[in-house]
């Protein structure tokens, strides 16, 4: 766990001091207990043994600030109480230094350890002095004759530790409250960071879904535009037809036979615009019964003057119930959607395959290709409107767009599935008649 703030603060000056104090006591008493061994052995020793004490309980200090950083500040104000306290008894009042080694004592304890832990080293280190000042009265020749400079000079540690831990007092105080103030600002400016990532995120997505209807709009406004046009060409080729109709004398021959096909398409293409005029313009459309099996083989040959004769096309269709909710001129546009876009892919000799399935309570039109297929990188974009990988004059990026809009609003679901091999592999599910209409029924 990543320790932030003020006991992050803590610690480190408990690490920091706790490694200096552990070395340089341990170095500078080992060093003392060789040269003074031969002069005092048994003071010698004792030096050593509080030398070793103070050191081991600052490294402790330090190893238990990965447990509890306020139990190592109490650690290592305790072992520097020690040595002060062995420095106090050992030197008279008179000669005793400033205030130093008290006040890193209360710095670490105020800091660490807390207000209470500051006022009670404060009272620990006058009840030294106050001791050491009796131990050295008690064994001079005229107790009652006491110096005056003994006198100014323990009142001058008494006010000095005092004034030492009343400045302590103060400054953490007004440290611990900015660090405070520093920690709350930082974990506001924290979540005020993630709330401005969460509301870009929110931004840019309906920056998205503006687009995206933005695009709509535009293909249905240009699909009306092209649907009108194309409802009057084809006005005229249903004219003329009826027209040559009238000077053809029998109904058999390659012309009749013609005009049969053409006059079928034409049919077909004036119901297929007029499903484009209402996707459009948004009409409800109402899904019928059909089947597969007996409508795939009249759109079959559509598709097959699509794809031209350098490509040729496979048709299976599996075993299974193969009747679904859907619309035969649907389907059929969609079919030459793919259809188109896979001639266009291939440009050349390729194949085709159109297989029929049965998934899982649905049928899955499976349509693949060996052409080039369509980049990773762009597959997620595959079906929004103006995007097409075909160059300006060949493709308006709207196929791809209105055969997904035509599936889904038929209750169908148009995807772009992995493909094994090269080329593209697009599914269409199509919901299963019976479960269909069980489904909508109350």
């Amino acid at each position: 766990m990543v320790v932030q703030g003020l006991d992050a603060h803590r610690r480190v000056l408990v690490r920091v001091l706790g490694l200096l104090v552990g070395v340089a006591v341990i170095g500078v008493g080992s060093y003392g207990f060789v040269v003074n061994l031969q002069t005092d052995a048994d003071l010698t020793f004792l030096r050593f043994a509080k030398d070793l004490f103070t050191g081991f309980a600052a490294f402790a200090a330090f190893g238990l600030t990965f447990r509890s950083v306020r139990t190592a500040g109490w650690t290592l104000s305790a072992s520097l109480l020690v040595y002060l306290a062995w420095y106090y008894a050992l030197t008279p009042v008179v000669s005793l230094p400033s205030a130093l080694l008290p006040l890193v004592i209360m710095i670490i304890a105020a800091y660490v350890a807390g207000r209470r832990a500051l006022w009670i080293f404060m009272a620990a280190t006058e009840v030294v002095v106050v001791l050491s000042a009796a131990v050295e009265l008690a064994g001079a020749e005229a107790p009652l004759d006491i110096d005056p400079a003994f006198i100014v000079a323990f009142l001058r540690q008494v006010f000095q530790i005092a004034l030492v831990a009343v400045l302590v007092d103060r400054t953490v105080v007004v440290l611990s409250n900015a660090l405070d103030f520093s920690d709350q600002q930082r974990r506001k400016a924290e979540q005020l960071f993630v709330r401005l990532g969460e509301q870009a995120e929110i931004t840019i997505s309906l920056q998205r879904q503006v687009s995206r209807t933005a695009q709509s709009e535009a293909a249905a406004s240009l699909a009306t535009a092209v649907s009108h046009d194309l409802g009057n060409l084809l006005n005229v080729i249903v004219a003329y037809v009826e027209k040559a109709w009238g000077h053809v004398r029998h109904t058999e021959g390659v012309l009749a036979d013609s005009l049969n096909g053409i006059e079928a398409a034409a049919d077909r293409a004036v119901h297929l615009n007029r499903r484009i005029t209402s996707l459009a313009r948004a009409t409800p459309r109402q899904a019928t019964p059909i089947d597969l099996v007996t409508v795939l083989p009249g759109i079959v040959p559509l598709l097959a003057m699509t794809l031209g004769q350098a490509i040729e096309l496979r048709v299976d269709i599996g075993p299974g119930d193969h009747r679904v909710a859907f619309d035969e001129p649907c389907l059929a546009l969609i079919l030459l959607n793919l259809a188109t876009n896979a001639r266009d892919a291939i440009d050349g000799r390729g194949v085709v395959d159109l297989a029929c399935r049965a998934d899982d309570g649905q049928s899955v039109l499976i349509f693949t290709d060996n052409g080039k297929g369509i980049p990773e990188s762009q597959r997620h974009t595959a079906f929004e409107p103006f995007w097409t990988t075909k160059g300006p004059e060949r493709g308006t990026g709207l196929g791809l767009f209105s055969a997904r809009q035509m599936a889904e609003s038929l209750g169908g679901q148009l995807v772009l599935a992995p493909s094994p091999d090269t080329g593209a592999r697009f599914e269409l599910r199509l919901r299963r008649a019976d479960e269909a209409y069980d489904s909508s029924s109350p």
